[in-house]
């Protein structure tokens, strides 16, 4: 309902959150092992909502659902634009054949995917699972 009201009615985080606000929900987890070390509540989502608007990151208007839900199903990479045509997430390649959910994601995957994407230089936040050399080859 808060995402709703930012959307779709033009209202800010503060006026989508104030009949929530006495509410006592549990603030977002993601699935990773020890303690969480950041706090991300659904008033701090309703913030980035309101500011994706505002940058123009996100357009209900002209957002394309098909390509969103291609493309951030695992068979198809896994990946979400994060500022889009600028920053994009993806899973971590791997030299494995087959994903932990039984799908590739080598670097030969990923890369005719990013030239369509017009995606130009991938920088690794998690470990190294894949022999960079590959994504360079010419082949790819």
């Amino acid at each position: 309902m808060g995402a709703y009201q930012v959307l779709c009615l033009s209202r800010s985080a503060s006026e989508a959150w104030k009949p929530f606000e006495e509410e006592d929900f549990i603030d977002y987890r993601d699935a990773m092992k020890g303690p969480c070390t950041y706090k991300c509540s659904i008033y701090h989502c309703l913030e980035a909502l309101e500011w994706a608007q505002k940058l123009g990151w996100y357009n209900r208007l002209t957002f394309n659902l098909a390509e969103y839900q291609y493309y951030s199903s695992i068979e198809n990479g896994d990946m979400n634009w994060i500022i889009p045509g600028k920053l994009l997430a993806f899973s971590s390649p791997t030299d494995a054949e087959k994903g932990a959910e039984g799908f590739s994601f080598s670097p030969e995957f990923y890369v005719p995917i990013f030239k369509k994407l017009g995606v130009v230089a991938v920088i690794r936040l998690t470990k190294k699972d894949y022999d960079r050399e590959v994504s360079l080859s010419p082949q790819c």
